[in-house]
């Protein structure tokens, strides 16, 4: 490991992440060079309204139609040479010139230890010169899944913001596509989405709803630009922004 960093490159001071912090999203904008909303995968889980079918995106869905752009492995074997992935969002996908050999890329299995999975990747480094791949990738979840849950600093969790909102705004669940680390809600075509955002904003305003001060409701296009999150139509119309070191939850129903 420490021949691979002498003779790469990492980034010392971290990635610069893409919005949403979400692991799809981030993990296929690194291999592609795209924002989300241009290489698809807007959110680990959403709707596409363009698809009669109602099928949904989640991290399951390996139908081409979903991943956009072109990922690093393919342009690599579009070019005659060997890549090789292991669990990396987007790489069971055959798409291009991809198939995802087995010998050089891992179909996703969560209860693979991590340290087998450096190990197989490090021995790729093992093979013949004329068999070692050109590109690696390598993926395991951790600490990422821990820090989805109580954010990197851990700090006290605030009572959820959703759940003082929706006696006053009432956002009928089936409308809201996400919940953390953004509020994301598609209402049905027949309800004006800027309608809707003008009451739920009354609402955050009206000093009746807790917490209301660490949410902020937005018509997508007018997010802030440098959030790039705009340009697609997978992305719901209302999205909701929440203040650092706060998340939205559901509250199970009995």
């Amino acid at each position: 490991m420490n021949r691979l960093t002498t003779n790469g490159m990492e980034a010392q001071l971290g990635l610069i992440h893409v919005f949403p912090t979400l692991t799809f999203p981030n993990h296929y904008a690194i291999v592609t060079g795209l924002y989300p909303a241009y290489h698809g995968i807007v959110n680990n889980y959403f709707l596409d309204p363009n698809n009669s079918t109602g099928e949904a995106f989640n991290m399951k869905s390996y139908d081409p139609k979903w991943w956009l752009g072109e990922p690093l492995w393919e342009t690599v074997v579009n070019h005659g040479l060997k890549a090789a992935t292991y669990f990396w969002p987007g790489s069971e996908v055959n798409k291009g010139g991809w198939t995802c050999l087995q010998f050089f890329c891992k179909v996703y299995n969560g209860s693979v230890p991590f340290e087998e999975r450096v190990d197989t990747v490090l021995n790729y480094f093992d093979l013949p010169s004329d068999e070692t791949p050109s590109f690696m990738t390598l993926y395991f979840g951790e600490p990422d899944h821990q820090g989805h849950k109580v954010g990197p600093d851990d700090p006290p969790i605030t009572r959820a913001v959703e759940r003082d909102l929706a006696p006053w705004i009432e956002i009928p669940k089936d409308w809201i596509q996400s919940y953390s680390p953004l509020l994301s809600i598609r209402p049905p075509p027949s309800y004006s989405a800027k309608d809707v955002v003008t009451k739920m904003n009354e609402g955050l305003k009206s000093g009746k709803v807790q917490n209301e001060q660490y949410l902020k409701v937005y018509l997508k296009e007018e997010l802030p630009d440098r959030l790039h999150y705009s340009a697609s139509d997978r992305i719901p119309p209302i999205i909701g922004l929440i203040d650092e070191a706060f998340k939205v939850e559901r509250r199970a129903q009995k």
